[in-house]
């Protein structure tokens, strides 16, 4: 077949195998656009709970190690007292090394009506949802300009 005008055999190629490369584009787009908002709002109510919420200092109880066939991530038990009730709150998300250590103190921060409820809130946590923003807008980026070079 012969190539006509700016087309590439590469591009030729594209057309020919991936006829629905709109779809799959918007899907892709759609699904780390998902990953970037969840990591929003995740900063979103940590940032509720740091200005609204009651803050206390926890102790970190446990690193909890949690492996699978190809990667291991640790999470954090935090213990925190509200009054004389005792309560747990563990990090949100697993991280690869661990964040936290035993007996580390971090802040945790809890809403009077809920005091269960806890959240820890510190620049780590910030952190880690941060890049859930970045990495789903940064492959959206990049599947925009694959789109535009289509």
């Amino acid at each position: 077949m012969p190539l006509r005008g700016r087309q590439t055999a590469w591009r030729v190629g594209w057309e020919m195998h991936y006829t629905n490369w709109p779809l799959l584009l918007m899907g892709v787009s759609l699904m780390f656009g998902a990953v970037a908002l969840i990591g929003l709002v995740q900063i979103g109510i940590l940032l509720h709970y740091r200005i609204r919420g009651q803050r206390v200092i926890g102790r970190v109880a446990r690193v909890n190690r949690h492996e699978d066939e190809e990667s291991a991530s640790y999470t954090a038990d935090v213990e925190y007292k509200v009054g004389d009730r005792r309560f747990v709150v563990s990090t949100s998300v697993g991280t690869f090394p661990a964040f936290y250590r035993e007996g580390e103190l971090v802040p945790v921060y809890y809403v009077l009506e809920r005091p269960e409820k806890g959240k820890i809130v510190t620049l780590r946590e910030v952190t880690v949802w941060l890049i859930f923003v970045l990495c789903g807008l940064g492959i959206i980026t990049w599947v925009s300009i694959a789109a535009a070079m289509v």
